[in-house]
C-alpha cells in the first residue's frame, strides 16, 4: 500500500536539507512498513538542543541528530518477534541509505496514547513541536487538541513526575560521593607512583601514608601534611564505602579537590623528569 508523504506548510525548526533527508527516510520506510507505521514525525531542532528534554526520558537525542519518531501499530497488528526483526532491519537499512545523522525513536501506539492520556511532558513536547511526515489520521488532530488546551495532565502524572525529584536529588549526592572516592584514587595512584620512583614496592592502601612518612617525610624530602592528606583520603573512602558518610557540601568537596590536586602535584616532583609516551 502506498502512503502519501505530504509536505505540509509548517514552521520548521530544521534546515531545508535536514527536512529533505527526513522526508526521504519517511517515504522509504512507509513503502516497506505498510500499515505498521501509524505516524512518522520529525521533532526536536537542527542544533540538537531540546529545551524540555528530561534526563530520564524515554526519548534520547544528541547534538546534530535529525530526530524522527515512528509510531507503530500494536493495536491491530501483533508485534511478533518476526515482525519486530523485519521492522528493525527496514529502519536500519533506510538510515544507512539516507543519512547516518538520522536518529530514530520507536514508540508503540498504545504507549503513545498512554503518554497523551497523562500528558507526559516529554511526549507533549514532541506533539507540540513535531512535524508529521506521515500521519494516518491521529497525530495532527492531537496537535490541534493540545493547542486548544484539551490535553491536560492527570493527578497521577503530576505526582509521578514530582516524586522523581527527591530521588534525583539523592542521586546528585551519590555523584558527589563518587567524585570524592575518585579524588582518593587520584591520591593513591600518585602516592604509588612516587614510592615506586623511590625504588619501593607500592604498599596496601592503608599503609600508603605511613610509607610516605618512612620514605620521604622522615628524610626531610616531603612535608608531613601530604602524608596526613593520604591518611585523610583513605579514611574518607572507607567512610563513604561503608555509608558512614552519605552527604557532602559543595564547599567541603571543593576543599577536598584542592587538597587532592596539591597532593598529586607534589607527588609528581618525585618522578623521573621525562614523561614516557603511553
Amino acid at each position: 500500500m502506498e502512503f502519501p508523504i505530504k509536505q505540509n506548510h509548517f514552521t520548521s525548526r530544521h534546515t531545508d536539507d535536514d527536512r529533505a533527508l527526513a522526508y526521504r527516510f519517511a517515504a522509504k520506510v512507509a513503502r516497506e512498513l505498510d500499515k505498521l507505521a501509524r505516524a512518522i514525525v520529525l521533532f526536536g531542532s537542527a542544533s540538537g538542543h531540546h529545551d524540555d528534554e528530561h534526563p530520564q526520558s524515554h526519548i534520547h537525542t544528541h547534538v546534530g541528530d535529525i530526530d524522527i519518531m515512528i509510531v507503530v501499530d500494536d493495536v491491530t497488528i501483533q508485534l511478533t518477534p518476526e515482525v519486530s526483526t523485519a521492522y528493525r532491519l527496514i529502519v536500519e537499512q533506510a538510515v544507512r541509505d539516507v543519512s547516518p545523522r538520522l536518529h530514530i525513536t520507536t514508540v508503540q501506539f498504545t504507549s503513545f496514547w498512554e503518554y497523551m492520556r497523562v500528558a507526559d511532558p516529554v511526549m507533549i513536547n514532541v506533539l507540540r513541536t513535531g512535524e508529521p511526515l506521515l500521519d494516518t489520521g491521529f497525530f495532527e488532530p492531537m496537535q490541534h487538541l493540545l493547542r486548544e488546551g484539551r490535553i491536560r495532565p492527570t493527578t497521577e502524572a503530576i505526582w509521578a513526575y514530582y516524586l522523581r525529584a527527591p530521588a534525583t536529588l539523592q542521586n546528585s549526592q551519590w555523584h558527589i560521593m563518587q567524585a570524592a572516592v575518585d579524588l582518593y584514587w587520584a591520591c593513591m595512584d600518585a602516592a604509588h607512583a612516587a614510592l615506586m620512583a623511590g625504588g619501593h614496592t607500592p604498599p596496601s592502601p592503608k599503609e600508603a601514608g605511613n610509607m610516605l612518612r618512612a620514605v620521604y617525610v622522615e628524610k626531610g624530602l616531603l612535608e608531613a601534611e601530604f602524608a596526613q592528606t593520604m591518611d585523610h583520603f583513605y579514611a574518607l573512602s572507607k567512610d563513604i564505602t561503608n555509608r558512614r558518610v552519605s552527604t557532602m557540601s559543595a564547599e567541603y568537596y571543593d576543599d577536598l579537590y584542592a587538597r587532592a590536586k596539591a597532593f598529586v602535584d607534589r607527588m609528581k616532583t618525585f618522578l623521573p623528569d621525562e614523561t614516557p609516551q603511553l
